[in-house]
């Protein structure tokens, strides 16, 4: 997804929106995704690279598929 694309889905009808915005929410993602892995040295460079951003492409998930896993412990639950 382009930042053009990315900021027309999220801020339609703001007309300020600078590229500032999406790289805060950007780190905010990578925060956030430490603090569920731990803040460790190790950690914290594994997720360096995590969202790439691709000249011309967008944003990417910079991840191989043996480093994908589901935590089913901090997975989401529907209450019935």
């Amino acid at each position: 997804m382009s930042y053009d694309e990315l900021i027309e889905e999220l801020w339609k009808c703001e007309n300020d929106v600078i590229y500032r915005r999406v790289n805060y929410h950007i780190f905010n993602i990578k925060k956030t995704i430490l603090k569920t892995i731990g803040e460790t040295k190790t950690n914290v460079e594994r997720i360096k690279n995590v969202l790439v951003v691709v000249p011309g492409r967008g944003i990417m998930l910079n991840l191989k598929d043996e480093e994908l896993r589901i935590n089913r412990q901090h997975a989401c639950t529907v209450i019935s």
